[in-house]
């Protein structure tokens, strides 16, 4: 009789130990996909909608729709300055990176693969 009533307490403190772990477990999944969900900084000009891109020389757009397109292959696409001459072009190869939703790699060079990284403008 005494060894089934440790057995019994056994698997009770057992589930109880379970259960605060599962748990510990879920409420770091639900922060970190708190953490990924982004908003981005959008602006508009001449009735279209764009990201501003951080990091390069000047203020570069990417449009929202574009953006949106994207995938993890390189594609040209062109990018936007936005200055008083009006928008400026800037044709490039752009791919998103992996498990990431603000960041960019963009080449700049059309002949060579030479990628840098760039992230969005995060709203704040």
């Amino acid at each position: 009789m005494y060894c089934r009533e440790n057995y019994r307490e056994y698997n009770t403190e057992k589930a109880q130990i379970w259960k605060a772990l599962n748990d510990a477990r879920l409420a770091r999944r639900e922060r970190k996909k708190e953490e990924k969900e982004f908003t981005f900084k959008c602006y508009t000009f001449r009735n279209e909608k764009y990201y501003k891109i951080h990091g390069m020389k000047g203020d570069y757009y990417i449009e929202v729709d574009a953006y949106h397109g994207l995938t993890q292959q390189h594609q040209t696409l062109t990018l936007y300055g936005y200055s008083f001459m009006g928008m400026k072009s800037l044709k490039c190869y752009v791919k998103k990176v992996p498990y990431t939703k603000d960041k960019l790699l963009i080449s700049q060079a059309t002949t060579r693969d030479y990628f840098r990284l760039y992230r969005l403008e995060l709203e704040v």
